[in-house]
């Protein structure tokens, strides 16, 4: 047998004794679990006058519910054709079309979506105590911004799809021209499938193994791609309605001016105090599929954004908005 250039002998099975049909089997192993994913990114750039902050959103959709899901952000749309992105909303009253569809998707994401379609967001904050460079310096931020969408990739993996042996992901990336950005985010996934199968490798089980087909790039407004590529587009812009309000929702862009986009954020908030309100749904599925993470903490880790009632002296206080009473804590200091 020959396979890449490379010749193998193989020698024949060693013949095996059949059970007698009657002779029962202690135990049977359950199957592995795989499946097919299509992996949808957004980035949120940095804003001069603005705490510079870089967030990638992932947004995973099982390959057998891309339609169906796709089909119900069509109908919350009631009419509405042009692109719902959230840098474009203004105001929260009923004739803010573009604002109406988005609310309805976060109401749909937190009622029914969030089962089938984890998603998670990792903002990195460029002057925290470990200061990252900013992107004014090109090839520091093509390194920063290949670690932070690697970082989510392999945060969301762990904490949404464990229990899985065998995953195939199918990343989707908003459309740029740019060549340098469009390797990083290549690089990312390889990045993010050499990690995971590594760590499942070595025995964690939290992870499983990744294979990836290449990375696409996609323009997000369904009127400009063809008719294959319109359910894509329309995730496109779902992981960045849900990533510009995470973003909103931790407060780091308080002084916007625009009340739908900081109702939009109200809206996220409410939905993760609703899955991570208490510790006995800390780690429940609902909670593992909508996370947002930090990036550096005082010790260089990434750190999960929760809702807590215990004052965190030493860490940022980004509370979310309508409660001072909800703070960021990390739950744990492991790497992603």
């Amino acid at each position: 047998m020959q396979t890449d250039g490379w010749m193998l002998e193989l020698s024949p099975p060693e013949k095996l004794d059949t059970p007698p049909a009657t002779q029962p089997f202690l135990f049977e192993l359950p199957e592995p679990k795989r499946g097919r994913f299509r992996v949808y990114h957004d980035e949120s750039l940095p804003e001069r006058g603005v705490r510079p902050l870089t967030g990638h959103g992932l947004l995973y959709v099982p390959e057998s519910a891309v339609s169906s899901i796709a089909s119900t952000l069509r109908a919350e749309r009631r009419g509405y054709s042009g692109e719902v992105h959230f840098s474009e909303i203004r105001g929260d009253t009923g004739q803010q079309e573009r604002f109406a569809v988005a609310s309805r998707w976060v109401a749909k994401f937190f009622s029914d979506l969030i089962d089938e379609a984890p998603f998670k967001a990792t903002f990195a904050i460029h002057d925290g105590p470990r200061p990252i460079p900013y992107p004014d310096q090109r090839i520091a931020y093509l390194k920063h911004m290949l670690a932070g969408t690697r970082m989510t990739f392999v945060g969301l993996t762990r904490f949404a799809l464990r229990g899985w042996d065998t995953i195939h992901v199918d990343p989707i990336f908003d459309a740029t021209g740019n060549d340098a950005i469009r390797r990083a985010y290549e690089r990312s996934v390889e990045h993010f499938a050499h990690r995971a199968n590594q760590r499942r490798v070595d025995g964690d089980q939290r992870y499983p193994f990744v294979k990836y087909s290449p990375a696409r790039f996609l323009a997000s407004d369904s009127r400009q791609v063809a008719p294959d590529d319109q359910d894509d587009a329309e995730l496109l812009q779902l992981t960045d309605i849900l990533l510009g309000a995470a973003q909103h929702a931790l407060e780091f862009r308080h002084t916007s001016k625009h009340s739908g986009r900081l109702q939009l954020a109200r809206d996220v908030a409410s939905g993760m105090a609703a899955h991570w309100g208490g510790s006995q749904l800390r780690y429940a599925r609902r909670a593992r599929n909508f996370t947002v993470t930090l990036w550096p903490d005082k010790f260089g880790f990434a750190y999960p954004a929760l809702p807590s009632r215990r004052p965190a002296a030493d860490l940022p206080r980004s509370p979310l908005p309508g409660s001072g009473a909800w703070l960021l804590r990390p739950l744990d200091s492991s790497h992603t």
